[in-house]
């Protein structure tokens, strides 16, 4: 294994600090938590803590600074917006230190280890990725980058689909392509991060756009209840006949790998004439209902979902649970179980035989570390408090997610 290849992992090892079954791949894993049949997730988890901590103390000022950034996004799981208010700089450059503060801790890792004497044949395949999957590896930490740091921040789909189109032109003119942009109607606000949506729509119009001159690509938005609907569309101009052009689609790939995190999906066609359609969800466009007696609780799950495609819908009284599952429409019931005067226990079992809520799924949400009772008491999924954002989104995008739409 060489430097560079054990700086990848150990990025790809913070960005999932928090999910063990990921960590349970990781090729850190062996190297650094011990051999291959004690090693385990749980002691490559605490031993990264323990190395991040240890940075709190070293002696000067540049080890310190790197113990907050590594401490704040990795171990609190923070954003990158928010940590970059807290470090009074801007996002930008807290990016450059983050990617430094990662150097750091991998040079004080591959130091300590004393790796370079430890290598293996072995050791090497299971981290160097084959040629054929380093673009997908790379595109998969970019999309892990994205999700991480920019969850909380929701794009205006206009501003957005005007830079992309800004862009694409540079291309639609070579070729002679003319775009041809219908009135953007007036739209909420849409949860995918501005940087991933950005980069979605540019990805999909150079997909599109052919190189044969004399063609025009119909732009139109469409705006629904749970989003809105972009359509790129080959139109012939009427004075030309060109031949059909043939169209490489795989490209459309990277765009639905880039906003599926965030709910979007991609329909495409390339049946005469080539159609390609990106749907992305709007802001608060799937209702889910918390049930907690703590206000602070509540607020904080409030908090979380801000600027996602979820809207949290709060209360404390068990008793109007179903009421308002069934006036809202709830997705999802997220459930603490330890509250005044009631079990929660007790409150999963009749939501679960309660007609109007037995099939909505339900997340128990509670500092106790019941997962397997939770689940044979019929939940469909289990967060332990205290509850990360990404933890509490993560569960909420798992127990919605419908069907993967695929092309055609």
């Amino acid at each position: 294994m060489n430097r560079e290849q054990f700086t990848a992992a150990l990025r790809t090892a913070l960005m999932q600090l928090d999910d063990l079954q990921s960590l349970r791949r990781s090729p850190l894993l062996t190297i650094l938590a011990g051999d291959r049949n004690a090693a385990n997730p749980v002691s490559l988890q605490r031993l990264l803590f323990k190395e991040i901590e240890s940075l709190k103390h070293a002696p000067g000022v540049r080890p310190s600074r790197m113990y907050e950034i590594l401490y704040y996004r990795y171990v609190e799981q923070i954003s990158q917006k928010e940590v970059a208010y807290q470090l009074g700089i801007s996002v930008r450059q807290l990016r450059r230190e983050q990617a430094n503060a990662i150097e750091y801790l991998a040079d004080h890792l591959w130091n300590r280890y004393n790796l370079t004497e430890r290598s293996s044949e072995a050791t090497r395949e299971e981290i160097a990725p084959s040629p054929s999957s380093a673009q997908g590896t790379g595109l998969n930490e970019e999309i892990a980058w994205l999700r991480d740091g920019f969850r909380s921040e929701a794009s205006v789909l206009s501003a957005e689909l005007a830079e992309a189109l800004r862009d694409a032109a540079i291309l639609a003119k070579r070729y002679g392509v003319t775009l041809r942009q219908a009135p953007i109607p007036a739209l909420p606000k849409v949860a995918v991060p501005p940087m991933a949506l950005r980069q979605a729509l540019l990805t999909a119009l150079t997909a599109v756009i052919p190189p044969t001159t004399g063609l025009s690509l119909d732009i139109q938005v469409a705006s629904s209840e749970t989003g809105a609907t972009i359509t790129l569309q080959q139109a012939a101009i009427p004075s030309k006949s060109p031949p059909q052009p043939s169209y490489d689609l795989a490209s459309l790939d990277v765009v639905s790998t880039l906003i599926a995190p965030f709910g979007g999906h991609v329909i495409a066609s390339d049946i005469p004439p080539l159609r390609v359609q990106i749907v992305v969800p709007k802001v608060g466009s799937i209702p889910v209902l918390v049930v907690d007696d703590n206000p602070d609780a509540r607020q904080l799950l409030e908090r979380y979902a801000a600027n996602s495609r979820f809207r949290v819908i709060a209360t404390a009284d068990c008793a109007q649970v179903v009421a308002l599952a069934r006036k809202f429409g709830v997705h999802a019931i997220v459930l603490d179980v330890m509250m005044p005067g009631v079990d929660g226990w007790d409150i999963l079992a009749q939501l679960r035989h309660h007609p109007d809520t037995q099939n909505i799924p339900i997340i128990v949400c509670t500092i106790l570390p019941q997962e397997e009772l939770a689940n044979l008491l019929g939940a469909t999924a289990f967060i332990q408090k205290p509850v990360s954002q990404q933890a509490f989104l993560e569960a909420l995008e798992r127990v919605t997610a419908t069907p993967e739409r695929g092309n055609g």
